[in-house]
């Protein structure tokens, strides 16, 4: 599996969000963002994934925060898809430049 990993020692504005997932409020959130991304994906394709579980989150930014997220679907079988959210804060949307790629 391919995901969005990024190491500790890659110099640049994306980090690891290593403890991110520790708190249910953030995991919340991001199922919720993830969810909407995979809905979009599949009205735009014709499918039924099913959300499963996330399994990375990278960040990137201050004030718009961008999420690079790996996670699991379900449809028949387990893929993977990565989403790239942009969540600007002061204007209080939320787009997804990419919304998922299967692997």
């Amino acid at each position: 599996m391919r995901e969005f990993d990024i190491k500790d020692s890659e110099v640049g504005s994306i980090y690891p969000m290593r403890y991110y997932l520790d708190y249910p409020d953030n995991v919340k959130l991001l199922e919720d963002y993830t969810s909407q991304a995979l809905e979009k994906y599949n009205k735009e394709n014709g499918t039924t994934y099913e959300f499963d579980k996330i399994i990375k989150v990278n960040g990137e930014g201050c004030r718009d925060r961008i999420y690079y997220i790996t996670l699991s679907v379900k449809n028949g079988k387990e893929k993977y898809f990565q989403v790239k959210m942009v969540t600007r804060l002061l204007r209080k949307s939320l787009k997804f430049p990419s919304s998922g790629q299967p692997r």
